[in-house]
């Protein structure tokens, strides 16, 4: 091909005409197209991202759900005894000793029976 021609775009890009004089149409057309796939899959890998970033804490969210009380915020009895399941297998494993140490609020029932769980619940927030 010959001396390339030098022709201002609209857009002000020479560079993009020189691509087209020099490679011809069809591998400016690939190029075009390659170019808006890449966008495409930058604008979906972005949007997965966002997505992944929401599950997390989504996710993140069900679990302090699970292992928690919703009144008094401390962990559940069913998270304990799986910690503490846990816990006391690694002690086994390695024959170190364990204690366990239990808090029990005397005659708590019947403040719940005489006043009401109402007053039952203020009693384990205070707690």
């Amino acid at each position: 091909m010959g001396d390339p021609i030098y022709i201002k775009l609209a857009t002000g890009s020479t560079i993009l005409l020189l691509v087209i004089l020099q490679f011809g149409w069809d591998a400016y057309q690939q190029f075009v197209d390659g170019a808006k796939q890449l966008v495409l899959n930058r604008r979906i890998s972005l949007q997965l991202e966002m997505r992944n970033n929401e599950l997390d804490e989504l996710n993140r969210q069900l679990s302090v759900t699970a292992s928690h009380d919703s009144l008094t915020d401390l962990y559940n009895r069913h998270f304990i005894v799986a910690q503490l399941e846990q816990q006391l297998d690694l002690f086994r494993r390695h024959g170190n000793p364990c204690s366990i140490v239990l808090i029990d609020i005397d005659r708590f029932k019947q403040v719940n029976d005489q006043f009401g769980h109402a007053s039952g619940d203020e009693v384990l927030v205070a707690f």
